[in-house]
């Protein structure tokens, strides 16, 4: 008897439609992450990615500091401010000669004697006085740290001023040297040889400490950022998103060195991820008998330095610019020129005593061309 061979059974699928019932397309749920994913791109760069600005103002280092920060939307602009203003105040603890438990009253407490231990949360002494000794070293010693030895005997406060004798001048001036002071990393010590000796960061100090509040504001997502100490100025970044024109980079005015409520007229730097600081005979001053005495002083005479009122050196940390300005105010404008013009990345506006405007070869030529007198200053 012939054996059938058994039917095979083909599974009825539930999903799979029968031949005469073609299946239709689902687009119902493909339209939905499509509308779903659009939507979280526009909040990433609308909502999420939006920029936001925050500002405070306060005082510290003998100024008013100011921190302008921007940041995308997810970071806390304010936690970032404070922790820029920690920075701040931890530099002046340590360099502040008013202090009397700063590195710098305890070292001048023991001039001549033996090393002083830095510790640990001390190491940036060691970074200021270092980067001190470099541009005492390429101005000739026209910065000097030691310029204290003599500038102690000087009181610019407005309402108590106080001249000092020739006879403290003369008996201190031979202590100026900034090769006395000397930084062993090996060992973590600073050596401040010469007893009498005496060191003052007022002129480097502002600046370093503009470039500790940049440097966490960069650490920890910053987009944009401007801190002012006093005219120690660094700007990060920029200001905005816009990338087609200068709108997006940070403006600097310069005070004009003879009328605090003006600025110098024509005179505006776009700066970014750079830093300007200005050094004037306006900043700490007093008047006797008809002579302005400064606080910038000239470590080869002891007296406050002649021929400029206002010099303003741009540069690539605020700290390198700052003892740069003071450098160049001492040296004059002929002098602090050249240096300018050999020095990479480094520019600078000088003008004298005679108002006159003598700018390096790498500012812009619209701010070359100003005329401080003639534009009603």
């Amino acid at each position: 008897m012939t054996r059938r061979r058994p039917t095979a059974l083909r599974p009825s699928h539930p999903l799979r439609s029968e031949p005469d019932a073609p299946a239709r397309p689902r687009r119902a749920p493909v339209i939905f992450m499509l509308a779903v994913g659009g939507f979280y791109l526009w909040w990433c760069f609308h909502v999420r990615g939006a920029l936001v600005t925050a500002s405070e103002q306060f005082p510290m280092m003998g100024t008013v500091v100011t921190i302008t920060v921007v940041a995308p939307r997810p970071v806390d602009v304010n936690a970032l401010i404070e922790g820029a203003r920690d920075e701040i105040d931890r530099i002046e603890r340590l360099c502040s000669a008013y202090k009397p438990d700063s590195f710098v009253s305890r070292l001048n407490d023991r001039s001549g004697a033996s090393p002083l231990h830095v510790t640990r949360e001390e190491w940036d002494i060691l970074e200021i006085l270092e980067e001190a000794r470099m541009i005492s070293k390429i101005t000739d010693g026209a910065f000097d740290v030691t310029f204290a030895s003599v500038g102690r005997f000087w009181d610019f406060d407005p309402a108590h001023p106080r001249l000092p004798t020739q006879e403290e001048i003369a008996g201190a001036i031979d202590k100026i040297d900034y090769r006395r002071v000397t930084t062993d990393r090996l060992t973590s010590t600073v050596l401040l040889a010469g007893e009498g000796t005496r060191i003052g960061l007022g002129g480097i100090a502002k600046g370093y400490a503009v470039d500790k509040a940049i440097a966490h504001l960069r650490a920890n997502g910053a987009y944009g950022a401007l801190v002012n100490a006093g005219g120690d100025i660094y700007a990060l970044g920029r200001k905005s998103k816009d990338e087609g024109s200068q709108a997006g980079s940070w403006r600097i005015a310069l005070q004009h060195p003879r009328d605090k409520t003006r600025f110098m007229p024509g005179v505006r730097l776009e700066i970014e991820d750079a830093a300007v600081v200005t050094s004037g005979d306006y900043e700490r001053s007093f008047v006797v008998d008809g002579k302005r005495y400064h606080h910038i002083i000239d470590p080869r005479t002891g007296m406050p330095a002649t021929g400029l009122i206002s010099v303003t050196v741009v540069a690539r940390t605020a700290c390198f610019a700052d003892g740069l300005a003071t450098a160049f105010f001492v040296m004059g404008a002929e002098k602090g020129l050249k240096l300018t013009e050999r020095l990479p990345g480094v520019e600078a506006i000088f003008v004298t005593d005679a108002e006159e405007i003598i700018i390096s070869s790498g500012i812009p030529k619209e701010v070359r061309e100003v005329d401080l007198k003639s534009s009603g200053g």
